[in-house]
């Protein structure tokens, strides 16, 4: 019996990739994601936005009962937010609805007002 972590973790897995695949986006879930025993890179889905014979975004999911409340504060009505750790990657954290119309190539991507 999977662990309430791993369960809840599948199910955010889940919602996504039906999500995106509502929004007419190929997505699945991939079969090795956390499973590599190798150390090698692993991911969560693949989401084929420019249809499925191009090179899919790999995404990971989280789902946690903590994550700070601060990237909420901070992001408030703003389309993005940007973060940075010393000698990292910067992230972009967006709302969904603004990722959706990034995918899609709509014109406007800034969130209805």
């Amino acid at each position: 019996m999977a662990s309430k972590a791993k369960t809840k973790g599948d199910n955010e897995e889940r919602v996504v990739v039906n999500l995106m695949r509502e929004h007419g986006f190929a997505c699945q879930r991939t079969l090795e994601a956390g499973a590599r025993s190798d150390g090698s890179s692993t991911w969560d889905i693949d989401l084929y936005y420019k249809g499925i014979d191009h090179a899919p975004l790999i995404g990971e999911c989280k789902c946690r009962e903590s994550i700070g409340d601060w990237i909420w504060d901070y992001l408030g009505e703003n389309d993005f937010l940007t973060l940075r750790k010393n000698r990292k990657k910067r992230l972009y954290v967006l709302p969904e609805e603004v990722f959706l119309r990034l995918i899609k190539g709509v014109g406007d991507v800034r969130k209805a007002m």
